[in-house]
C-alpha cells in the first residue's frame, strides 16, 4: 500500500528545475520595496516576476498560479532583516581601529555598496562572506519552497500563493563548472 502513495504522489507532483546562479540574482535585485517593486516566483509559469509599486501587484498574476515571494539579500524573510555587515565585522581579519572606523559607517550602507567601502584583502574577505551566505540563503529559500522550514524562512512565510503540486530542485552542475 505504501508503494501506492508514494507513485500516487510523485504523479501528482511535477519536478521544477531552478538555476541557483540566476535565483542568487534575482535575490541580490530585488528591492523588496512595495513602492519600487518586490520579486516573486511564479511555480506554473517557471519564472520570476516582479509585482507592486512599478509593476501590478501579484494578486493580477494569473489567479490560480502558486507564488513565492524571492528573499531580498537584506530582508530575507519580509519584514525581517538580517546584519550582514555587523556579522561580518565581528568576524573579518582586520585591525581594531580599522573595524571601529567601519562601524561607524555600517549603518549609512547596504550590503550590496559596503564592498565600495572596503579596500584590498577586507574586499575579497567581503565577497567570500556575501557568496556563502547567498548560497546558503538560496538553498534555504529552495527548501522552503518544497514545504520545509529553515534557518531564514519559514515555508508558510515566502507562499503568496502555495501549492503542493511542484518539486523544486536545482539544475544539476555539469562536469566542469
Amino acid at each position: 500500500m505504501q508503494g501506492c502513495l508514494e507513485q500516487i504522489e510523485q504523479a501528482s507532483t511535477s519536478k521544477v528545475f531552478l538555476s541557483k546562479d540566476l535565483t542568487i540574482l534575482k535575490i541580490q535585485a530585488n528591492q523588496n520595496d512595495p513602492l519600487i517593486f518586490q520579486s516573486f516566483f511564479c511555480a506554473t509559469c517557471q519564472e520570476f516576476i516582479l509585482a507592486n509599486g512599478l509593476f501590478a501587484a501579484p494578486e493580477r498574476h494569473f489567479p490560480g498560479h502558486p507564488l513565492a515571494w524571492v528573499p531580498a539579500q537584506d530582508e530575507p524573510a519580509q519584514g525581517r532583516s538580517v546584519q550582514l555587515i555587523e556579522d561580518w565585522l565581528q568576524t573579518a581579519p582586520i585591525s581594531q581601529s580599522r573595524r571601529e572606523d567601519l562601524a561607524l559607517i555600517a549603518p549609512q550602507t547596504n550590503s550590496l555598496s559596503w564592498g565600495l567601502v572596503l579596500m584590498g584583502h577586507e574586499g575579497s574577505n567581503w565577497l567570500t562572506y556575501l557568496e556563502n551566505y547567498l548560497n546558503e540563503l538560496a538553498d534555504c529559500w529552495l527548501a522552503s519552497l518544497n514545504g520545509f522550514d529553515t534557518a531564514y524562512f519559514r515555508a508558510e512565510e515566502i507562499w503568496f500563493r502555495p501549492s503542493l503540486k511542484y518539486n523544486f530542485a536545482w539544475f544539476p552542475e555539469t562536469p566542469g563548472e
